[in-house]
């Protein structure tokens, strides 16, 4: 079974790698496999034992994602929360809390994209950020607490890291990026910190926005190019390249309480990457799977048996900590379900 990754999913790089001669002392993990009864699918997430799930609705319109709904993994129960405005939808990037839920609902060219939020407590939808179909930019939404972050193309022409309180429907700048490319289009907020990454004479930088003092930070990094960038317990990661050649790339974390810069290595490059809770998911140019935990500084492998089962594919961690895997199955047979592997935290 083939999946489209379209536009926003195959520029969502994370990861995070590293070494280590020991295997982690850890409690057995629960990984699972769940099978949903559509072909194709979008960026699922769960919550408690609720999957929400962009998915497509018409198997006649071959990849088309263009419904939100809510499954039970458990009963299988479906709801339907939103349908795509546009006739041929990519539905993406959805996030999730106890409190509220948000995605994009865009046209499969990626012109048309808007950031939607739903309220758990009352069910309301509203649209929090629109694209200009006359340039192509890209949404990449990060949830974090009742705070959403992304970046965003002004008026101006300026892109703009924008920043917006769902409790009191305030969006302020916080920042701006100068050198807006596939590789600064993505945002990350953890531990009430803000991070993207900008070039500047020639140099690259993290900047990390502090949402409680509102000072920003900023850090030199180790290439022109860093991108993807993602922080977790006082560490950057993210993926450095000196020009637009993918395999061409240094991946590691900037340690901010030393300030040292460690490189990662994994097959000749990484293909995906995420991280949380000192937990790192990668996989590399050979589909191979790594899954470590930061244990004294020193990453410690993981061991993981869901490889077994399902060939991994496009990887990353959901708010509630569950490791997502798309699972990247090579079969000459066509159903009409679909599997996704996930590694609870």
């Amino acid at each position: 079974m083939s999946k489209r990754i379209y536009l926003f999913i195959a520029l969502t790089i994370f990861l995070i790698a590293g070494c280590s001669n020991e295997e982690a002392e850890n409690e057995e993990l629960k990984e699972v496999v769940i099978e949903i009864p559509y072909q194709e699918y979008n960026h699922p997430v769960i919550l408690g034992d609720e999957m929400f799930i962009n998915v497509n609705s018409d198997p006649t319109k071959i990849f088309d994602v263009d419904t939100l709904i809510q499954y039970n993994i458990a009963t299988g129960e479906e709801k339907v929360l939103y349908e795509s405005e546009y006739e041929e939808a990519a539905m993406q990037k959805t996030e999730v809390n106890e409190d509220w839920l948000v995605w994009v609902d865009s046209s499969v060219d990626g012109y048309y994209e808007k950031i939607l939020a739903m309220d758990f407590s009352n069910g309301e939808v509203q649209t929090l950020a629109e694209t200009n179909p006359e340039y192509l930019t890209i949404f990449s939404p990060q949830l974090y607490n009742n705070y959403v972050a992304w970046t965003e193309l002004n008026e101006e022409m300026q892109v703009e890291v924008k920043l917006h309180n769902l409790e009191t429907n305030e969006t302020i700048s916080v920042g701006n990026i100068d050198e807006y490319s596939l590789y600064t289009a993505f945002v990350h907020l953890d531990d009430n910190k803000l991070l993207w990454t900008d070039s500047e004479n020639e140099n690259g930088y993290y900047y990390l926005y502090d949402l409680e003092s509102k000072n920003t930070e900023k850090y030199e990094a180790p290439k022109r190019y860093p991108g993807y960038a993602k922080h977790s317990n006082g560490k950057i990661f993210a993926i450095h390249f000196e020009n637009n050649d993918w395999t061409a790339q240094d991946f590691g974390y900037l340690d901010l309480t030393t300030n040292e810069y460690h490189s990662l290595e994994h097959g000749q490059y990484i293909s995906f990457f995420d991280t949380a809770n000192d937990k790192l998911a990668i996989t590399d140019d050979n589909n191979d799977f790594y899954f470590y935990e930061f244990q004294n500084d020193e990453l410690v492998p993981i061991e993981v048996t869901i490889t077994e089962e399902i060939n991994p594919g496009f990887i990353f961690f959901d708010n509630e900590g569950h490791l997502i895997i798309y699972a990247d199955d090579v079969d000459d047979e066509i159903t009409s379900n679909s599997r996704v592997g996930v590694i609870y935290p």
